[in-house]
């Protein structure tokens, strides 16, 4: 990869294990510890999203702050980095090119930035030099942190995000006459998708049927915003409508960074058998 240059944005550093990931519950169903857990080949790919996670995301992303993972691999497994960014490739794909993976979470990030992670005595994650916020399960509660870190009044928090904040929604605008039911969509996050020339991968459908989309281009390159915001581009194209766009199989193109690893790594239900 050649130089990359980033917005001018607050950053907000999130730990994968215990905050979008929970190894927890994983560790329970097994009835195994978590130290043990973390030492198993396959571990990571069975994970699931944490409650709360992919809205709280979502919610931090419109209010313009550069979204990274930070997460730190167990020592005494090999397939543990391979698996984690598979993990996120297939749960979070905006940002399976914004994984950090480091043993020193003390030596990332600025006095301005954030980092969301449920055991900061880890990793040296003390010596962050920003905000740290110990994460307990309760995302609404961690993106209201932020924003009143990032100091964002209410309302225009509100407006930003794609769910309504728990402590303050914006009224809906009375209707002469009752709206009509608006029709399921046929896209959901994840999918691939193509319209025309372009191609892309669905981010997150809003409840009105648009759609944002990261988009790549046909040797795989991710784009971005083709229509630039205020303050830098972002990594996706916000509330595109869905007119002309149609599913596709997931493409043969490079175009998810982390395509390949699929096959360093055997299906879990196998590891398990």
């Amino acid at each position: 990869m050649g130089e990359r240059t980033y917005p001018d944005l607050h950053r907000v550093y999130v730990d994968m294990d215990g905050v979008i990931a929970d190894f927890e519950a994983a560790a329970r169903a097994q009835g195994i510890a978590p130290a043990q857990l973390k030492l198993q080949r396959g571990a990571y790919l069975a994970l699931q999203v944490i409650a709360g996670a992919k809205e709280a995301l979502q919610d931090l992303a419109g209010m313009d702050v550069d979204l990274f993972v930070l997460t730190k691999i167990p020592s005494c497994n090999a397939y543990a980095a391979t698996e984690k960014l598979l993990w996120i490739e297939s749960h979070f794909p905006e940002l399976h090119d914004r994984v950090i993976i480091t043993s020193d979470k003390g030596c990332v990030g600025k006095q301005r930035d954030f980092l969301i992670d449920d055991h900061p005595e880890w990793a040296n994650a003390r010596q962050f030099p920003g905000t740290i916020i110990t994460f307990t399960g309760d995302w609404p509660s961690v993106v209201e942190q932020i924003r009143i870190g990032l100091r964002i009044p209410q309302s225009m928090a509100s407006a930003l995000s794609a769910s309504p904040s728990p402590t303050a929604s914006v009224p809906a605008p009375a209707a002469t006459t009752p709206p009509g039911p608006v029709p399921a969509s046929p896209f959901r996050s994840g999918m691939w998708i193509a319209r025309e020339d372009q191609l892309g991968r669905v981010r997150y459908v809003h409840p009105d049927g648009s759609l944002d989309i990261v988009l790549f281009a046909p040797d795989g390159r991710q784009i971005g915003r083709v229509t630039p915001p205020m303050g830098g581009p972002r990594g996706f194209e916000p509330n595109c409508h869905p007119d002309g766009w149609a599913q596709i199989e997931k493409p043969a193109l490079p175009a998810t960074r982390f395509a390949f690893l699929h096959d360093l790594v055997e299906p879990v239900d196998r590891l398990r058998a």
